[in-house]
């Protein structure tokens, strides 16, 4: 996901990456070998990774000041203004309304941009690919984006692991509970 970020994209500074700091004082911070921590996006062996292999997702950071304990008061975001100008470019899309639908994804674009950096003259098929993206660079961290993979049928051809690729994982299991508390319910295929 970091590597799919324009360099000129805001939201990039989301993640860790680089030699880290404390968030209380701004010093250099070490590793448990007390070398210094560097965050790289490479990730060279997921089986055997470092400390420092692949960068680290903080979005919401903490609070430098908030009483121990209490450093991450944030609340976390369900919806926010740009997911409905997204939800919004998105059904225009569908509707073969690209002009409005580009203006919608260009207002979500103009604050994660300095100079701006505005889409234009893509196809509805393009313009699609582009809602999804802006999508995952705009909601990284958020949990949306199984979902979003699921309704652009994309979820299981973007899974990395053979377990997670199966068709039937596109939906949850029932909990058994459930299907012994209701006669009429049966278990999704797979599970």
């Amino acid at each position: 996901t970091y590597n799919a970020f324009d360099a000129a994209d805001a939201r990039r500074q989301m993640w860790l990456v680089g030699q880290q700091r404390s968030f209380n004082t701004g010093q250099n911070i070490t590793d448990r070998t007390g070398n210094p921590l560097i965050y790289t996006p490479e990730i060279n062996n997921i089986e055997q990774a470092t400390e420092a292999e692949g960068v680290r997702y903080n979005k919401f950071p903490p609070l430098p000041d908030a009483p121990a304990g209490d450093a991450h008061p944030n609340d976390f975001p369900y919806f926010r203004l740009a997911e409905m100008y997204l939800i919004k470019a998105e059904a225009l899309n569908e509707q073969g309304n690209a002009g409005a639908a580009l203006a919608q994804v260009n207002l979500v674009r103009a604050r994660a941009f300095s100079p701006p950096k505005p889409l234009a003259g893509l196809s509805q098929g393009q313009l699609r690919a582009a809602i999804l993206a802006e999508r995952l660079f705009e909601f990284a961290g958020e949990a949306k984006r199984r979902q979003d993979m699921i309704r652009h049928g994309r979820y299981t051809e973007a899974r990395r692991f053979k377990q997670q690729r199966e068709a039937h994982r596109v939906l949850f299991p029932i909990p058994q509970f459930q299907i012994q508390s209701n006669p009429l319910l049966t278990q999704n295929p797979g599970y």
